[in-house]
This record gives structure tokens, C-alpha cells and sequence, in this order.
């Protein structure tokens, strides 16, 4: 993580893959943001591109959408998502498209593709004394700033 860093800001272009459309980069795709967002304990905003670029011989859709996830990796907001968990809704009895959000910080893999905007309130001063206590991951930061001549 770099010193000082607050919040991390991941403009995307995530879609279709052009050489099998039937497959989803997006589980993938928002399970790293989380996992970035907890590593470093920092709260993470992606956007992500919407619309169809079409090429020679393949085209790509882009996903759209917006996440913005917790300093421990939770989803906090996801623009378009309508099944909590979306792979939990049958044990749940949650049916698709019942409008219910998110459910325990979990994505919805397959969000609708809306255009739009969420917004999420952080207290940044929490956020840092939550880093605070992982007192080893504090030090070693420091440690390698000062090895590296960056600080």
C-alpha cells in the first residue's frame, strides 16, 4: 500500500471475453477488487465501461456498473445488483430479480446493466485506526519506505 493512501479509485473496462462471449469475467473481476480493498485496508470505488466495441471478427460488451467495497472487502454498493449473493438465492428461497440488494456484503454476479451512480459515506479516521491495529503491517511498510528510499 502506499503511505498516506486513503481510498482507492479503479477506473475498469471489464467485458466479454471476444473469443467466448458465453464466458463471465466479472465474478473474477469483482472478487479481486475485494481483495484489493483488503489487503491494503482501504475502501475501493470501481466504475466500469458500458456499451459494445465491436471489432473484425468479435465484439466485447462491457459489464457497467459501479462497486464500492469496505476496507475489509464487504460491499458496501453495486450499481444494478437485484439478487443478494446471487449464488445463495435458491438456499436462501431468495428468488432472481426480487429487487432485495445485497445480502451480507456478498456481490450479485450478475447485476442489471444500468447506468447510473451510488455514493457511500466512509469515516477515513476509522478506517485509519482499523490499519492502526495491524501493528506488524504498519511497521514493515515503514520498514521497506525507508530500505527503498521512498519515504
Amino acid at each position: 500500500m502506499l503511505l498516506f493512501l486513503q481510498l482507492l479509485l479503479y477506473p475498469t473496462a471489464i467485458g466479454t471475453s471476444p473469443t467466448d462471449p458465453t464466458y463471465s469475467k466479472y465474478p473474477h473481476w469483482t472478487r479481486t477488487l475485494a481483495g484489493h480493498a483488503a489487503a491494503n485496508m482501504v475502501p475501493l470505488v470501481a466504475s466500469n465501461r458500458v456499451g459494445t466495441e465491436k471489432f473484425s471478427t468479435s465484439q466485447v460488451t462491457y459489464y457497467g456498473g459501479i462497486i464500492i467495497i469496505g476496507q475489509h472487502g464487504e460491499v458496501m454498493k453495486q450499481l444494478g445488483a437485484t439478487r443478494p449473493g446471487n449464488i445463495l438465492s435458491g438456499v436462501l428461497g431468495i428468488g432472481a430479480g426480487t429487487n432485495s440488494g445485497l445480502l451480507d456484503g456478498h456481490f450479485d454476479l450478475t447485476p442489471d446493466r444500468v447506468e447510473g451512480h451510488v455514493v457511500q459515506e466512509f469515516d477515513l479516521d476509522q478506517c485509519r485506526m482499523n490499519r492502526a491495529g495491524w501493528v506488524n503491517r504498519d511497521f514493515l511498510q515503514a520498514a521497506y519506505y525507508s530500505q527503498s528510499g521512498l519515504d
